[in-house]
């Protein structure tokens, strides 16, 4: 009878070739079940419900098992319960059985009672215990009404199978089953029985194990018990004095949970059970409120209080108006706190005013009680703000913006004008000196109490009925003219109230109206006067993106932006407008695809920069103006289909690359090659380039793409020939040729390879060394192979690789400065160019593949190279480093370490910062891959930031006792490092005998002329200072 057997018998039941009875009728089996042998009762017990069991309980579930034979077997293992070495198994089979949906009321009744007289739980194994409770469980899920037939015998049973449970999977499941019996048995006779069952439980110290595989958490006991808690409104009486007990506790964890389960409970237990205890509560949950040592006790405690003042606010309790009411007097306690403690120093305002809100949202009772009781006593404070502090005078006036905020959910808000049916607001009393103490309270000097005036203003604009039309309209004239006038705190304030107005789900239709039709055209009228002071300016550009958040008025804006670089000769204003568009359509753009970016944006954009730049206009002749304009260009492309990016690259590429305009207005010729780096267009090269870099891979260009890219790099190469090609020109129709070339296929790439061979064998040629064509052939071959080189890293792409590592051997180091541009996540550095964000196609692992090919070839030639060109080796392989996993830099570390000590220990900047970067992240994210090296490490960092203590010697320090050869940068990520060391989990012996040499050693630099330096060499000193013993 071993597993195997089970499985046939129970595939003979589900196929119909036998039958349960007859598989109990044989002799082996039938005999095994009546030895007198327990074990071999045990053995047989166990099959047969492994039989049951098998499959998921298949048979059971399927029509095959029909109402007489699972009777049949319900009474028998009923019966067998007595049978304490079968316990286990029996409890295996009845589970199996009660997945069946012929089980009858009388079998499930029979088990239960059979279960409660037979079983004795404690004496049992955890495992059998939980099996006890999954069938108790399961008899109430399935088969509930006959359950509660046997009503508090039910009850009284499964309150002695749990007495005494300990096991928090026991715990979990019985807390589930008390929950199901609280809401569906009559509990009158026994609510207290239960309640003592459950309340042994309270507060909940569990603790799970490390590595727990079961993953119950204390706070899944916690919810569990709370709810049982919850559950009945008899526990009331019971639970008051234990929860108050609980919230005397010392221990946090305890009064925590007495705050959780009373928000839990007050609703439940009601104001009859509250009210005998209402100054007590108050008492320790305002204590609570006001000392609480975390946000969590706090916010708990405040939780429970407005949990409390709705329970006494919906019963029958204090239905009276009575001043003795509960609800009444717990308000009252309320009221003269917060009228004390508003103007008393010494307590914490922020947390006095949480209270006074936590009871004002409850309900409406009592936010009208404390409204009528609490508001005029604040106005009085806050007109006498000279007599108090500028704290007292924010957080009073925060507390009336809350009774203004609050009143919106009780009495409605300016987009309920039409609603009458809504009562009366108690502070229509109070507001015109709410209005007078928000308007004067705006000018005070102090910033704190200027934002908070903010806050109320723009409440009471929300508020039913509170402001009138000239009220209103100078709240709107006060906003607009903060927004540009105000200091940058108060103006941040401002302009997001604004975008409140028109964008949030409650905004006021009218108030939207103001903002788009008032205050718009007037912060655009501030961006555009001539003659403004530059600062103004700035803040009505600031505040026009911020609200261009907004779909309604990105519509509005946009347009005016560009009508801005069609008409205008104000260079202030152009450069403006052009940072403004690409911070819109870069960092909001979800309405470009909704907005006519064809006839809006792209036509007018690009006619503007042809038409300027064939006048020689300012505009083109900055690199900064058209680098914003194609970041423009890239985010419209990344969000268009491919038919829509196909549009727009027929018109660039019109424009820019056949020199032809296609636009229904007509615009003076453009000749001859208009992006020839000589012409005044050459900076418009950037806009072409993020067009086609950013084209999905099945948009297709109607130029032929190996023309064009033969074109373009035959530009470059003929150009550099005859003067230096600048940067922007040349990475441009780079980044372009790469894109192409990524998104094309292997006979493309073919062909391009077959074509440009001359420029590896212009770049290897000695001669050719150190000119501008040479450097512009490095950079197109590093852009192009990179394309191919993520897209197939194959041994053919990968000896591409090889060539260019060849020519790290030169004397010249623009081919290792340049290396970054084969791994680097995004080599253009934020125009997302050969990105996965610009659809750009990637290998798998081809970073990997890359650094493993280069790697040993570049540590081989870096051994046997001269000094004078070690270095291009170490900066070629720091690139590497800087954009591959640090779980491969791990794995190579112990061949790398030399080299990263050799790139410290460099006079080259750019290298220095490279391997700094390198060993920061190293030192915070794998310190120990390190560990064995510290001294060298921390060695080669003192010398760069010119501590003679760690080896410098006096002829290479400065008179300011600074390296000469670091340069700022590389002494402040030196420091960094330095500092990061002593909080590492290194070993603290390792450390600590580091600690005088480095202490000496960072001596230099807190004299050094740069403040950022200092700066940094004080925070690396104090860590070493704090280094006083293990961790």
């Amino acid at each position: 009878m071993d597993t195997d057997s089970a499985h046939d018998a129970a595939e003979q039941l589900r196929n119909g070739s036998v039958s349960v009875l007859s598989l109990l009728a044989n002799a082996p089996m039938s005999e095994a079940l009546a030895s007198s042998d327990p074990f071999e009762r045990a053995r047989a017990t166990a099959f047969l419900s492994s039989v049951l069991s098998d499959g998921d309980a298949a048979w059971l579930r399927s029509d095959k098992a029909d109402k007489n034979t699972v009777s049949v077997l319900m009474d028998f293992y009923s019966s067998r319960l007595h049978d304490q070495t079968s316990v286990a198994d029996l409890l295996h089979g009845i589970l199996a059985l009660l997945a069946s949906p012929v089980v009858t009321r009388n079998s499930a009744i029979s088990l239960a009672r059979a279960m409660f007289s037979e079983l004795n739980n404690q004496n049992f194994a955890q495992n059998v215990r939980f099996s006890v409770y999954s069938v108790l469980n399961l008899l109430l899920k399935f088969h509930l009404e006959a359950m509660k037939y046997l009503g508090d015998n039910f009850i009284a049973g499964f309150l002695v199978a749990m007495d005494g449970e300990k096991d928090p999977r026991n715990i979990l499941i019985s807390f589930g089953i008390i929950h199901t019996i609280i809401q569906n048995f009559n509990i009158d006779e026994k609510f207290e029985d239960i309640f003592e069952s459950i309340y042994c439980y309270f507060p909940i110290t569990f603790r799970p194990p490390p590595n727990d595989p079961y993953g119950i958490t204390s706070a899944d006991l916690k919810v569990q018990l709370r709810r049982c808690f919850a559950a009945s409104p008899l526990f009331g009486p019971l639970a008051w004095p234990i929860l108050l007990e609980k919230l005397t506790s010392t221990s946090d964890n305890a009064k925590l949970d007495a705050m959780e389960t009373i928000s839990a409970c007050a609703a439940v237990y009601g104001g009859d059970s509250i009210g005998r205890h209402v100054e007590q509560l108050w008492e320790l949950l305002h204590e609570e409120s006001l000392d609480s040592k975390t946000a969590t006790q706090r916010d708990a405690a405040l939780k429970a209080m407005r949990c409390i003042v709705y329970a006494l606010s919906t019963s029958a309790a204090t239905a009276s108006t009575s001043s003795r009411d509960p609800l009444t007097q717990f308000l009252t306690f309320v009221t003269k706190h917060a009228q004390t403690d508003l103007v008393d120093a010494t307590l914490p305002q922020e947390a006095v005013r949480r209270i006074v809100n936590a009871a004002a949202k409850a309900t409406e009772p009592s936010f009208y009680y404390l409204a009528t009781h609490l508001v005029k006593s604040l106005l009085d404070v806050a007109k006498r703000s000279s007599a108090v502090s500028v704290e007292n005078q924010c957080e009073v006036l925060g507390c009336l913006t809350d009774f203004v905020a609050t009143s919106k959910s009780f009495y409605g808000s300016s987009v309920d004008m039409d609603i009458d049916s809504l009562p009366q607001n108690p502070l229509t009393a109070f507001k015109e000196d709410l209005f007078q103490i928000f308007q004067t309270s705006l000018s005070s000097k102090s910033e704190r109490i200027a934002i908070a005036s903010l806050n109320g203003l723009f409440e009471l604009a929300h508020a039913k009925e509170f402001l009138s039309t000239l009220e209103l309209k100078w709240y709107f004239e006060t906003l607009l003219g903060m927004s540009i006038n105000e200091n940058a705190a108060v103006r941040g304030v401002v302009v997001s109230l604004l975008v409140k107005e028109v964008s949030s789900e409650a905004a006021d239709s009218n108030h939207v109206q103001i903002v788009i039709s008032t205050i718009i055209p007037q912060l655009l009228d501030a961006c555009a006067l001539k003659g403004g002071a530059e600062d103004v300016i700035l803040n009505a550009f600031e505040a026009v993106v911020e609200l261009s958040a907004d779909k309604k008025v990105f519509g509005t804006v946009v347009p005016a932006l560009i009508k801005f670089l069609e008409e205008s000769d104000d260079a202030r204003l152009v450069r403006h407008s052009i940072s403004a568009l690409r911070i819109i359509l870069t960092e909001q753009p979800d309405y470009i695809p909704e907005f006519s970016y064809y006839e809006s944006l792209i036509v007018p954009v690009l006619r503007v920069l042809l038409t300027r730049s064939v006048a020689g206009s300012y505009i083109c002749e900055n690199g900064a103006y058209v680098e914003s304009l194609g970041q423009v260009y890239a985010a419209i492309m990344r969000l268009l289909d491919s038919r829509s990016q196909e549009k727009v690259a027929h018109l660039v590429v019109n424009a820019l690359y056949r020199g032809k305009w296609v636009d229904s207005r007509p615009m003076e010729p453009i000749a001859p090659v208009p992006i020839d780096a000589r012409s005044n267009l050459r900076l418009l090269a950037t806009v072409f380039s993020s067009v086609i870099c950013n084209m999905k891979t099945d948009a297709l260009l109607d130029v032929d793409p190996r023309a064009l890219v033969n074109f373009l790099v035959q530009t470059l190469i003929d150009q550099s020939s005859a003067s230096r090609v600048p940067d922007v020109y040349t990475n441009s129709l780079c980044q372009a040729v790469a894109s192409i070339l990524n998104k094309s296929d292997a006979k493309f790439v073919s062909a391009f390879t077959a074509d440009h061979e001359y420029l590896f064998k212009l770049v290897e040629s000695e001669s050719a060394s150190n000119s501008d064509t040479y450097r512009v052939a490095v950079i197109v071959l590093l852009w192009t192979t990179r394309a191919t080189v993520m897209k197939s890293p194959t041994a053919p792409e990968l000896q591409k690789v090889s060539r260019i590592v060849d020519l790290l051997r030169r004397q010249d180091s623009i081919v290792a400065s340049k290396f970054y541009l084969l791994a680097a996540d995004d080599p253009s550095f934020g125009k997302h160019v050969l990105t996965k964000t610009a659809f750009a196609k990637t290998g798998l692992l081809w970073k990997q593949k890359l650094f493993k090919h280069c790697l040993p070839v570049l540590v081989e030639r870096f051994s046997g190279a001269h000094s004078s060109i070690r270095n291009n080796y170490l900066l070629a392989l720091s690139h590497l480093m800087k954009y591959i996993a640090k779980s491969i830099i791990l794995y190579e570390i112990q061949t790398l370490i030399p080299l990263l000590l050799a790139g410290l220990s460099s006079d080259n900047a750019e290298l220095n910062l490279t391997i700094l970067e390198i060993t920061e992240t190293l030192l915070k994210e794998s310190p120990a891959a390190l560990g064995a090296h510290l001294e060298s490490f921390t060695t080669a960092l003192l010398h760069l930031v010119g501590g003679i203590e760690a080896g410098a010697s006096k002829s290479s320090v400065t008179s300011s006792g600074v390296k000469a050869s670091a340069s700022a940068d590389v002494r402040v990520l030196s420091l960094k490092c330095l500092g990061i060391i002593p909080k590492t989990e290194l070993p603290f012996n390792e450390l600590y005998v580091l600690k005088p040499r480095v202490i000496r050693g960072l001596q230099v630099a807190l004299d050094d002329e740069k403040k950022a330096v200092r700066k940094e060499a004080g925070n690396a000193r104090a860590k070493w200072y704090l280094l006083l013993g293990k961790k």
